[in-house]
């Protein structure tokens, strides 16, 4: 039954089955045709109509209210799987419509699902604790913190709204609570979640809309395609074998011959995945500058790098390469006035964003490990990157052009032992104790890194 309490009922569907969506209003049968890639919705006017049903008994319904405000408020928070610092300096699109990227952003985590969880959480991988790709085990995979960034923005009236084709991006993680639309663009790209982050801006362009899109196209595209050590010569299936080797015998100089133009070969095929999807998002970047917002923050990042180099030193899990990350923003009120080259983390961007976008009840959140790095003075020294994966645990501390990194075994119960150190520049190649600086900076390093080790590990 509709109430006559509220002035106006969308009704947003989707259905994989059918191409035909069929309701009811006041007994009356309807059915409306389901675009594939927009989102597809009904607007009813409460004081026409009194009963809404649909014919489908499998069809769920989420419930959620919009309140009239005078603000029009927009954040976008777009991912760009995989984007480095360095394909960041590539995109020509996103660097016309945002200026050059900040150059000393880091991931927390090397992969996907944690590291979106520590973008909404604003916490380590440690403290949400969902890192584990095998299970969806409720107890022990599921972030336990309820304060994410979209119930943050959800609570000051923002419709929030999450698209993407990531299997991580599951509701089961608890990582979607606070989303009034989600989503799942499976095996979509960049014009398809463009799409639907323009039509959720259409469809409540009276309101603040915070939406976070993540776009997959630089990611495991070229599965098929392995490294020399791991190609089988002998299959058909395998493109490196395909396209690239001879029929003649293997030998040690052709290996070598072989590695380089494989890299070659991904390099480039990457790089113009990634240049694809920023002309793509060209579309979103056109669309946001013919519109007016009475505030916005628009910020583009990857969630971790992608490895390119053959550099044997950087073949540890985290190394620049994966945790050195594109970031860009647009801010109406911050814009041209935050410093490229400070240390910004993932964790730091939602902290950042409560202190951008007061609560209007004035809460204090105290349950951050980010901190506002970049709405703020405040100088962020040290930044950490963590890696849980099974029982292996890596901790990479960055300072200036210092990494330390440390590795341990890790157990269910989050002790970790059998550590192993290794002191490095920024392109990880060791350093040796030569002076009281080196040792000074070191011990520094260490001291940081113990004391995140004692408050989320077992030591």
């Amino acid at each position: 039954k509709l109430s006559k309490k509220i002035k106006k009922v969308i009704i947003i569907f989707y259905n994989k089955e059918n191409l035909l969506f069929n309701y009811k209003l006041d007994k009356k049968n309807y059915q409306k045709l389901i675009e594939r890639n927009s989102i597809n919705f009904i607007k009813i006017k409460t004081n026409k109509k009194n009963t809404f049903k649909v014919e489908d008994d499998q069809s769920v319904l989420k419930t959620f209210y919009i309140k009239n405000n005078n603000k029009k408020r927009l954040v976008i928070i777009v991912i760009l799987d995989g984007m480095s610092y360095d394909i960041a300096k590539t995109l020509k699109y996103t660097n016309k419509f945002f200026g050059k990227s900040y150059s000393n952003v880091w991931s927390n985590a090397e992969w996907t699902l944690p590291s979106f969880n520590n973008l909404i959480t604003g916490n380590f991988t440690s403290s949400h604790n969902c890192y584990k790709p095998e299970t969806l085990d409720f107890e022990n995979n599921q972030i336990k913190n309820s304060l994410n960034i979209f119930n943050y923005f959800k609570n000051q009236d923002f419709v929030t709204g999450c698209y993407s084709g990531n299997d991580r991006f599951n509701p089961y993680y608890n990582n979607i609570e606070g989303v009034d639309i989600f989503r799942y663009c499976k095996n979509q790209r960049a014009p398809e979640v463009v799409d639907n982050m323009i039509a959720h801006i259409e469809m409540f362009k009276e309101k603040s809309n915070f939406i976070i899109g993540h776009l997959l196209d630089g990611h495991h595209l070229l599965g098929k395609v392995k490294p020399i050590e791991l190609a089988n010569f002998d299959s058909e299936e395998n493109l490196y074998y395909k396209n690239f080797l001879p029929t003649e015998k293997k030998n040690k100089g052709f290996l070598k011959t072989a590695h380089r133009v494989w890299y070659e070969y991904y390099y480039n095929y990457k790089f113009n995945l990634f240049n694809y999807a920023d002309f793509k998002l060209n579309t979103l970047y056109r669309y946001l500058n013919k519109n007016r917002f009475d505030d916005f923050s628009i910020i583009l990042l990857g969630d971790h790098g992608s490895r390119f180099t053959e550099n044997k030193n950087y073949q540890k899990l985290l190394n620049p390469e994966i945790n050195k990350i594109g970031f860009f923003i647009k801010d109406k009120k911050f814009n041209g006035k935050i410093k490229k080259d400070k240390n910004i983390s993932i964790i730091d961007i939602f902290p950042s964003m409560t202190s951008r976008f007061k609560d209007k009840k004035n809460k204090k959140f105290e349950s951050f490990d980010g901190t506002n790095s970049l709405f703020s003075n405040f100088h962020k020294e040290i930044i950490l990157s963590e890696s849980l994966y099974k029982n292996k645990f890596s901790l990479l501390a960055k300072y200036k052009n210092y990494l330390y990194l440390q590795t341990f075994d890790l157990k269910e119960d989050k002790s970790i032992s059998n550590r192993a150190t290794f002191f490095t520049d920024s392109n990880m190649m060791e350093i040796k104790i030569k002076n009281k600086r080196i040792t000074e900076i070191l011990k520094k390093l260490d001291e940081y890194c113990t004391k995140h080790l004692k408050n989320n590990f077992k030591i």
